[in-house]
């Protein structure tokens, strides 16, 4: 958490949207969702105990079973290798991913991003204005909203080129 808070505070990485009454600094640049890290701790946590947890022949809880294989030893070793990816990935869909967009589904908090953040996914030069509380996120079903739509608040069309200060400015 302290290394991705420096990352988001020297201007190198953002969390564009949040729920902003579970981040610290909601609403800003600097906003960090602290449901990030717990999502993550927890996830972290069970690849830790997947190394830690061994059986008695030093298998770990994806690769027991493969010594009964009847199959040469390189062959073993590639299952053990593909369980070992395989339970990663379901360890990380799982405890990672799923819960990150079950929180992801209910932002509330968009902030304005400086252009090179932006990557030309949103605002002026795009067709898309960036998300607000008055732009909501576009999906396959929804009439996009152009970053100069005359219907968007003056706040809203000010932040289609990026937020009006720098990142790396005193607040």
């Amino acid at each position: 958490a302290i290394i991705e808070i420096y990352f988001i505070r020297t201007g190198a990485g953002a969390y564009p949207g949040v729920i902003h009454s579970l981040s610290l600094w909601g609403g800003t640049p600097y906003q960090w969702p602290l449901y990030e890290g717990f999502i993550m701790g927890w996830t972290l946590m069970t690849f830790a105990a997947l190394r830690y947890y061994r059986d008695d022949k030093g298998n770990s809880f994806a690769e027991r079973g493969v010594e009964k294989l009847a199959i040469s030893k390189k062959a073993k070793t590639s299952v053990r290798l593909l369980s070992i990816i395989g339970i990663t990935h379901t360890i990380y869909l799982v405890l990672y991913f799923l819960p990150w967009n079950l929180f992801a589904m209910h932002i509330d908090t968009h902030t304005p991003m400086p252009s090179y953040m932006r990557h030309e996914i949103c605002g002026t030069g795009t067709e898309y204005a960036c998300p607000s509380k008055y732009v909501p996120l576009q999906t396959k079903t929804s009439i996009p909203i152009a970053p100069d739509d005359p219907r968007l608040p003056t706040e809203v069309l000010e932040n289609q080129d990026g937020p009006p200060y720098s990142m790396f400015a005193p607040q």
